[in-house]
Parts: structure tokens; sequence; C-alpha cells
């Protein structure tokens, strides 16, 4: 083994050592972002954990970094949430797979901005998404279930409940690179309840037919059939502030 050649393997390892040993906080300049930030973070590059503040909730966030494949393992978890995952590196596109359940209380501060208050929890099987320089799209559909349970809302400063009976959100990507989830009392229905959409700039769409609307309790005079949509919405993730 030629000098130069040793000098070199010597010099990797010590790049290496260098790199996984930093201190976890380099992480927020590639995290932080107007909707994420990495707050309170210790440990290194390698090993490590954050408070993760997103769209209003705060969750923690432990980390254990990969070399081959060149990647890592997390665990997300919030109270009564806990998500699991795995995201892999790659040149061009990231692949993350994910899987897990989150309770009403994580989504409470989100759904509040909008004047919904929901209970139960939601399960999500094992789900793969791809992440690119367009943003994330799921590489197939996956299904989103929620326990269902006593839901309140407020349209027109008028407070409503309902029970609402088990439902499924089937999630997948648009042609436009929309993420959609499409709510339905089950997998085998073909039209759905409510259609959400996530488009790439961060605006919500929601399109309700009139059977959410009669499952949500809300007074509606139209005799339309339950597929038919009755009215649609778009507007920024958050509300901004003044």
């Amino acid at each position: 083994m030629s000098w130069a050649y040793r000098i070199a393997v010597v010099a990797l390892i010590a790049l290496i050592s260098v790199t996984i040993n930093l201190p976890a906080s380099l992480l927020r300049r590639a995290v932080d972002s107007d909707t994420v930030q990495l707050i309170a973070t210790t440990g290194t590059m390698w090993q490590g954990s954050a408070e993760v503040v997103a769209l209003g909730v705060t969750s923690h966030l432990k980390w254990q970094t990969t070399a081959k494949p060149l990647g890592a393992t997390f665990v997300l978890t919030h109270q009564s949430s806990k998500i699991g995952g795995r995201l892999s590196l790659g040149n061009i596109q990231h692949e993350i797979d994910i899987s897990g359940r989150i309770g009403s209380s994580t989504l409470a501060p989100l759904l509040s901005q909008y004047d919904l208050f929901i209970p139960g929890t939601f399960e999500l099987p094992d789900t793969k998404l791809l992440w690119d320089t367009n943003g994330p799209r799921l590489r197939q559909p996956s299904a989103l279930q929620w326990s269902g349970g006593l839901t309140q809302y407020i349209l027109a400063d008028r407070r409503y409940e309902a029970r609402m009976p088990p439902l499924v959100a089937i999630l997948n990507t648009t042609t436009g690179g929309a993420l959609e989830a499409k709510v339905k009392t089950s997998q085998s229905e073909t039209e759905p309840l409510l259609t959400l959409r996530m488009k790439p700039n961060n605006d919500i769409y929601l399109g309700v037919t009139r059977g959410l609307l009669r499952l949500a309790n809300y007074p509606w005079s139209g005799a339309e059939a339950d597929t038919a949509l009755i009215f649609e919405v778009e507007r920024p993730l958050t509300k901004k502030t003044p």
C-alpha cells in the first residue's frame, strides 16, 4: 500500500469522523423555512434530537443517520401521536417511508384556525413519498383511516356538532403535482364526500358534497344527491397573521 493511498484513507476517515460529529444545530440551515423550524437541537448530525415546529404544532424528533444506504431513520412524537420512518437520500430525488398514528390533539392547533374541532385518531399505514425540487409526491396511493367521533365546527358564527362515522382518506398525487385526499365512508365507495388538495404553492382546496353536509348535521334545504358538489373553497394553508 503506497503512502499516498494510506494518507488518502486516513484523510477520508478523518473527514467522515468530523462530519458525523458536527453539532445537530447545523441541520437548522437545511430545514428551517417559512413553515418548518427546528429548535432545541441536541446531539450530532449522526444521532440527535430536536423540537420541530410546523403549522402551529410542536413535536419531538429523534434521528439516527446511516451511511449505507445513505439516509436516516427517525421518530416524530407528540402526545398520543407517533410517526416513524426512514429518509433515503438520492442524487436527484429522496424517498421517505412513514407510518404511524396521529392523535387529534396533534392536529388541534392547526384545525382550530379553521374553526374545526375533531376527536379520535388517524392511522397511517406504510406510505412512500418521493421528494425533489418539485416538492413531495406519493410513489403510490395510500389511505389514512379516521376513527370518527363527535365533531364540532363553526360556520357563519354558529357552532354545529355531529357524531361522525369512521372515514377513510385515499391519498394520492394529482397530475398537477398536488397532494390529494379523497374522503369516503369506505375504500370501496366510488365518489368522495370531501376532496382536499394541497397545491405546490401551499394553497388548500376543499370540495364539499351534499353527503358530507348530511353527515356533519349541517342544515341544507336543497334536494341534491349526496354526490353533488355543494361548494368549493381555496385558501392558504395557514391564516396569515396581521
